[in-house]
């Protein structure tokens, strides 16, 4: 798994923004409606896992990768450490997950 995010530094959770949001299902997609920014999002299982995810507690990035690799196993196929960075850039962009630094907890 890359380590452009530092994975035994950073660690990643919601942002007050993200804790926030409002989702609705439909079929492989989810919709988010962020209330502060009264902004749609429409994501994948894969970035809505994350969110999910980090829901519950920071977690870095190779974790992510891994636990990503377990709850979708039956693709068949390992994540790729590209996939994983433009899914949570694209998050930290949206303003719904952020970076927590210097956290030495071992996942």
């Amino acid at each position: 798994m890359a380590q452009s995010h530092g994975e035994s530094l950073d660690r990643f959770c919601l942002t007050d923004s993200g804790q926030e949001l409002l989702w609705q299902k439909w079929d492989d997609a989810f919709v988010l409606f962020q209330p502060s920014s009264a902004e749609t999002h429409f994501i994948n299982e894969i970035s809505a896992f994350i969110l999910e995810r980090l829901a519950q507690e920071p977690v870095g990035l190779e974790t992510l990768g891994k636990l990503i690799d377990m709850e979708f196993e039956q693709v068949g196929e390992k994540i790729i450490p590209e996939a994983l960075d433009f899914w949570i850039n694209r998050l930290e962009e949206l303003g719904l997950i952020d970076r927590v630094d210097g956290i030495s907890a071992s996942l």
